[in-house]
């Protein structure tokens, strides 16, 4: 009998030593992607993923902080100057990766490598092509000068790393550059990335020597490595409902920490369809929605309801602005006074096209809002696309109503790109116009300081609540899931990796 069982036993021997191979070490922490990334340049990688790996591996002049609001970073202070220039005073100390002091000179020459055509960088046009000159105003302090008032570049400049140039040409495309941030890049591939501690001197030291970041495609087999050790932490690409079974299973290995986001949920209103021109019908499709039922039942209550584009924790949000609750004999009432069926008028229904992605979760939300929609007498004829279509009809103005988002909101410039008659055709999809949104968005990109840009964007806000040319869905919570050896954890409103840098990791 011993002897027959002896191969059993050697074999889940065999069995465990490979299962502790598997499993994540102990001096390093093994973060998971959702999707494989070709680079990690910071001139050209424009995909969150590559972004996520970025703050860890390079810095810029300021950081985005939980207030959303711009903060130091590798600068010490930085002063807005009138109405076209921001000054910076940079932290003494700070190291490139090869070991080079970072002086004024490293940045100006970081910011000239953005804008140098050679190099290609989308960056340089959508966000700091407002950039018209760098100058050097001592040996640790810059000027950037901007082309005429540009509010938001001070938080776009948290794209804008710091970059390692030795021995790096223009024009060259290499799939990463060395940087000044708290960790290096010591191997990399499309599936797997290995990182190092790099101890800048002038950033707090992170707590874990090693990152492995490790593509993971389906939500199961994230479960299933972070149950068993494989992976240590997940950020924001775990479905709710794992999150919402973590939550209230204690046995299990890991636990999750969800968190308020600045992300928005939002339907999308076409102002040129001759069903949606008044602004009676947009307010009784609003009124029809249960959006807290919504919540609770499809999102499994990790998100919250929207005023509007700011999430509350902004700066700038209006925290008047009241939530649009259900209410469906309102509806009705908005319905009959714009001509439509109001369920015993005897007119016509209101029918309106709703487009989505063919996502399982954008499906799954616009057929509860059609269903709710229904108790009003509203028909909303769902239609979802594969991706690429539903995204060039977005564009192209060919759609009624549709459902997207917008990840990590933190400045209100945004309210011009959108509302804007002038971006009607780029970023203004939903063909809005009107005179006094225009004059308002001017009037808040016309000045630099936040106190006095703030007044403009609360009448913004009242405005674009009032004429709902997006109706506002939810801001859709962070989640962190980590095995419960991983101390430290927190969620940013943006969802940046950067907290990894305040995390450690104990014994398994």
């Amino acid at each position: 009998m011993i002897i027959q069982r002896f191969p059993l036993f050697a074999f889940i021997l065999l069995l465990t030593a490979c299962a502790n191979h598997s499993l994540s070490p102990p001096d390093t922490l093994t973060v998971e992607l959702e999707q494989p990334t070709q680079t990690i340049n910071p001139l050209h990688a424009m995909d969150t993923n590559s972004q996520h790996v970025n703050e860890l591996t390079h810095a810029s002049l300021v950081v985005i902080g939980e207030q959303l609001t711009p903060e130091p970073y590798l600068a010490e202070s930085f002063r807005i100057e009138g109405n076209n220039a921001i000054s910076f005073q940079l932290k003494r100390g700070c190291k490139l990766e090869s070991g080079a002091e970072i002086d004024a000179n490293t940045v100006v020459r970081s910011i000239d490598f953005y804008l140098n055509p050679a190099n290609e960088s989308p960056f340089a046009k959508t966000f700091f092509e407002r950039i018209q000159k760098v100058e050097k105003t001592g040996d640790y302090s810059l000027r950037i000068i901007t082309k005429k008032p540009s509010p938001s570049l001070i938080s776009d400049l948290d794209l804008l790393k710091v970059l390692d140039l030795d021995g790096v040409k223009a024009g060259e495309k290499p799939q990463f550059l060395r940087g000044a941030g708290p960790y290096k890049v010591v191997k990399f591939s499309s599936s797997d990335i290995y990182l190092e501690r790099s101890g800048q001197p002038c950033l707090p030291l992170p707590k874990i020597a090693k990152i492995h970041v490790k593509v993971v495609r389906d939500d199961l087999s994230r479960f299933l490595k972070l149950k068993r050790g494989e992976l240590d932490l997940v950020l924001n690409d775990m479905n709710y409902r794992k999150v919402q079974l973590i939550l209230k299973d204690p046995t299990l290995p890991m636990q999750a920490v969800p968190t308020d986001s600045a992300t928005y949920a939002y339907m999308g209103v076409n102002q040129n369809s001759s069903n949606l021109r008044d602004p009676r019908v947009r307010m009784a499709i609003a009124k029809s929605f249960n959006l807290k039922e919504l919540i609770q039942y499809k999102s499994r209550g990790l998100a919250r309801q929207s005023r509007g584009m700011l999430a509350d924790m902004n700066y700038y949000a209006n925290l008047g602005i009241p939530m649009v609750e259900r209410d469906l004999e309102g509806a009705k009432k908005l319905l009959d006074e714009a001509g439509y069926f109001n369920g015993s008028n005897g007119k016509t229904p209101l029918r309106v096209v709703l487009k989505t992605s063919s996502g399982t979760i954008p499906v799954e939300n616009a057929r509860v809002l059609a269903a709710q929609a229904k108790e009003a007498g509203i028909v909303l004829e769902h239609k979802p696309f594969d991706w690429g279509i539903f995204f060039s009809d977005v564009k192209s103005g060919n759609t009624e109503l549709y459902t997207l988002s917008w990840p990590g909101i933190s400045d209100p410039h945004l309210y011009y790109e959108l509302f804007h008659s002038s971006n009607i055709g780029n970023y203004n999809r939903t063909r809005y116009k009107n005179p006094e949104m225009d004059r308002l968005t001017e009037l808040a990109e016309s000045v630099m300081e936040p106190e006095k840009r703030r007044p403009f964007y609360l009448q913004i806000q009242e405005l674009a609540a009032k004429d709902l040319p997006f109706i506002s869905l939810w801001h859709p919570k962070n989640t962190a899931v980590f095995r419960k050896n991983i101390k430290g954890v927190k969620v940013h409103p943006l969802g940046t990796w950067r907290v990894i840098l305040a995390m450690s990791k104990e014994p398994q």
